[in-house]
Parts: structure tokens; sequence; C-alpha cells
């Protein structure tokens, strides 16, 4: 979906907000809100999401031993891309789309990611998943 087509669909909607998720470690959908001008930036620059989210668990208790982020890196926002072709309305929400980010650079571990690749390897070896 391209910005211009996002734009016509945010007219549509009358969009004022935008809510933008992740999946965390666990596959919970953790998400925040933004306003359309910092979403006009961050649609072709990205934007940063804490990476405690893939960190933690269902009850937001940090695991134990995870290298990736912790206090001794302290909680550090990750770079994350807002996937256009995931644009929804939300319902109870008047005014607000939502999108899925993908990360960018904690893209070894995210889940999305994660799933994309295992995806890419089942095609390869002629699985259609």
């Amino acid at each position: 979906m391209t910005i211009a087509e996002i734009r016509g669909l945010f007219e549509q909607h009358e969009i004022q907000r935008i809510k933008l998720g992740v999946v965390d470690i666990d596959g919970i959908l953790r998400g925040k809100y933004i306003s359309l001008d910092k979403f006009w930036s961050a649609a072709d620059g990205g934007v940063g999401f804490c990476d405690v989210i893939l960190g933690w668990d269902i009850g937001d208790a940090l695991y134990d031993n995870v290298k990736f982020t912790g206090w001794h890196t302290g909680y550090p926002d990750t770079a994350m891309r807002i996937d256009l072709a995931t644009f929804r309305t939300i319902p109870w929400e008047r005014g607000t789309a939502f999108f899925l980010l993908d990360a960018v650079s904690a893209a070894a571990i995210a889940p999305r990611q994660v799933l994309a690749r295992v995806i890419d390897k089942a095609r390869g070896l002629g699985y259609t998943p």
C-alpha cells in the first residue's frame, strides 16, 4: 500500500490518531498511540519501540538471563518499520487507524520476522505454508 493510498483511507475514515502494534516475544500484541504528524514521518523513516517487549513475559515480568535487553542495555528503543499493508480501523475507537510494526534492529528474535524467515524457508523447500 502506498502513502497516497493511506492518505485516501485516512480521509475516508476520518482518521485522527494511529495505534501501532508489535508482537512481543510471547506473541502478545503490544501497542502505542502516535499522532498523525508522527505517523507521516514514521511511515518513511520508521519508529522506535522499547526493546523490553522482547524480554518480558505475559505478566510484564522480565525473563532471567536475557541477552538482547535488560538493565545491562538500558532498555533502549529498537528500530521498527510500519507495515502499511496491515492498515485497519479500530471499530470501537472512532477515528483511529491501526498498523503492525516489523522489527528492523531486532529482526533476529522478533516473532513476525522469525515467522517470515520460516515461511521463506518453507517456500524454498517447495512447501506452501
